[in-house]
């Protein structure tokens, strides 16, 4: 499933915010689904999921053109894990988690 962005989310997209609104689609929203963000001219912007929550109504996961695999989530989550150690190293404080853009506590 594909949908269209605007140019300017196309363009937050690919300096690495992950959060969509609903000002930033074209298409009509299809919550809790898979979904190719792609830009005016058909071309991927972004790889993600819809669903309307409190912050938005998607994520972007991926400027990849890849498949959203368990292969993917596993590099994902471990790169993350890697991050945390590396942050948790150098401030020696507790740690925080930062899942899709967002600071968890």
């Amino acid at each position: 499933m594909e949908i269209k962005v605007t140019q300017q989310a196309a363009k937050r997209i690919r300096r690495g915010y992950p959060l969509l609104q609903k000002r930033d689609l074209l298409d009509p929203i299809k919550e809790n689904q898979w979904i190719n963000f792609v830009d005016k001219q058909q071309n991927l912007v972004a790889k993600g999921y819809l669903g309307v929550q409190n912050n938005g109504v998607g994520w972007c996961l991926t400027t990849n053109d890849r498949p959203l695999d368990y292969a993917f989530f596993v590099e994902l989550f471990l790169k993350q894990e890697k991050n945390e150690k590396t942050t948790i190293k150098r401030k020696k404080q507790m740690p925080f988690v930062y899942l899709m853009g967002q600071e968890i506590i």
